[in-house]
């Protein structure tokens, strides 16, 4: 039966990460995960390669040794995130989450909001024509843009925090250094911490060992990099009623362009409901201020929310910075390399493995994919499989995108209604495979998966989840997955 409440581990998990956790340290398998929490297999799967990922393990077993006091991150609280979502300097700089914030931003007499002429007419704009204005005034700048913020967020916990960032449009860089005190979370224990980031190339990078490093930086709205990390992706985000828009205000007997948001917002931790405006220098389109009003729903109670941040703006020279301030090792980044194949060089040798080597390209203008991951369940009979091969994007830590899990009979026996799904599309002999095709109904969404057997041994390929959603995975057709059947190979 599925369970509501607060994540156990708020510092790095939503609370269905928290509960899939704690089911790995009881030792269910995903089937049994998946009918404890009456969610399906492959939304355990994504959820279990999230919880590996947040806690920097490769194994089941390294997960349910884990303990919360290797990490906390303030920022990363989903909470933490959806309050501070519209200060690109504190969330889009530091980690990336992409959540709609609640709170409310204004600026002293800043030398970098001068005035001048509108950058669009809010009558007549949108907000990617917003966006796109930004990221054109960016462009136009030589030097860097320094910013500071101060503020709190407070609901059923509060935090107090200050961030400084520092944003180079010539390099397309930014730098980001933030402290941040929490109070009364659902701990009741109070926190200090501080977290640096920088972005460059396209990329961010953090001075944490314990999340996907690096991460592609936000884009969104047809703006840039740096104007998407400024303004974040204003707008609805997934599972909200939302409507947002571009409308002309006033702030502080000042004009404004403004985005507005109102609606409800979900996610794991709790509802939001309130209105948001961003209010944005016509000249600049820089955030003047961000007014919200709203309540936060935990699952358990309903709490009045309020925030309120001040932002200052300044230039300075690029040379009165060190050479180095942009690089991801100014903030102590340390590139680690894992090694993908390290769970199949695990295996028995005389097993067979089949795979789409370490870099796969499908064709027809599909992403590239290259091996990302490779576990292998100690002891092997603990799960009905083998081993679970995971592929996605080259170059970046980002979601992953395919699964291949090798079984033999005997083990997908073990437990009943094991993926494939029933409905079975197709079958067909080629060579020295049989390949059948499946369409599987998860939730709002259908996927595509095939299932192969080479004589004693199956495997399963599956298009992942983004969240409880197939929706955009573009290998999840049937002319996709029969390619990706017949391309196996066996691994030398």
């Amino acid at each position: 039966m599925t369970q509501r409440g607060s994540p156990r581990h708020p510092d790095l998990l939503t609370s269905r990460e928290a509960q899939v956790l704690d089911l790995i340290r009881e030792g269910s398998t995903n089937p049994q995960i998946a009918e404890h929490l009456d969610i399906s297999v492959e939304t355990v799967k994504q959820h279990v390669s999230q919880v590996l990922a947040k806690l920097g393990v490769t194994t089941r077993e390294e997960a349910a040794a884990w303990q919360p006091e290797q990490e906390h991150r303030w920022w990363s609280t989903p909470r933490a995130a959806f309050a501070l979502g519209g200060s690109a300097i504190v969330v889009a700089a530091l980690i990336g989450l992409t959540i709609l914030a609640w709170d409310a931003l204004e600026s002293e007499d800043n030398a970098a909001l001068p005035d001048g002429p509108p950058l669009v007419e809010p009558e007549n704009a949108t907000v990617e024509d917003v966006y796109a204005a930004l990221s054109e005034y960016l462009a136009s700048q030589q030097d860097v843009l320094h910013m500071t913020v101060e503020g709190f967020y407070e609901a059923d916990f509060r935090f107090d925090y200050r961030v400084e960032a520092w944003v180079f449009p010539k390099a397309e860089a930014m730098r980001s250094e933030g402290v941040a005190e929490t109070s009364g979370d659902q701990d009741g224990d109070a926190t200090e911490e501080t977290t640096r980031a920088v972005i460059t190339g396209g990329l961010r990078y953090v001075d944490s060992d314990n999340l996907p490093n690096p991460v592609e930086a936000n884009m969104c709205h047809g703006g840039s990099v740096l104007a998407s990390e400024i303004l974040l992706c204003f707008g609805p985000v997934a599972d909200s009623t939302e409507t947002f828009g571009v409308e002309e205000g006033e702030y502080q007997d000042q004009p404004s362009i403004v985005l507005m948001s109102s609606g409800t917002s979900r996610n794991d931790s709790g509802d939001t409901v309130g209105t948001t405006r961003l209010h944005l220098s016509p000249s600049t389109l820089l955030p003047m201020a961000r007014e919200s009003s709203g309540t936060f729903d935990n699952n358990e109670a309903v709490f009045p929310l309020s925030s309120e941040i001040t932002w200052e703006y300044d230039w300075v020279e690029r040379d009165s910075l060190p050479a180095d301030f942009f690089e991801p090792e100014a903030i102590g980044y340390v590139e680690t390399v894992r090694n993908p194949e390290e769970g199949i060089n695990s295996l028995d040798p005389s097993l067979p493995v089949y795979w789409l080597g370490k870099q796969y390209e499908a064709g027809g203008g599909l992403p590239l994919l290259q091996l990302i991951n490779s576990y292998a369940p100690s002891p092997p009979s603990a799960i009905p499989y083998r081993l679970d091969l995971t592929y996605g994007n080259p170059g970046v830590n980002s979601t992953p995108t395919l699964s291949m899990q090798e079984s033999s009979p005997s083990q997908l026996e073990m437990v009943s209604g094991t993926v494939p799904c029933s409905n079975r599309l197709s079958e067909e002999v080629a060579a020295d495979r049989i390949i059948e095709i499946y369409e599987c109904s998860d939730g709002p969404n259908d996927k595509i998966e095939a299932k192969v057997l080479f004589g004693d041994t199956i495997v399963l390929v599956s298009p992942l989840f983004v969240g409880d959603s197939a929706e955009g995975n573009p290998f999840s057709t049937i002319e996709t997955m029969r390619q990706i059947a017949l391309d196996l190979e066996l691994r030398e």
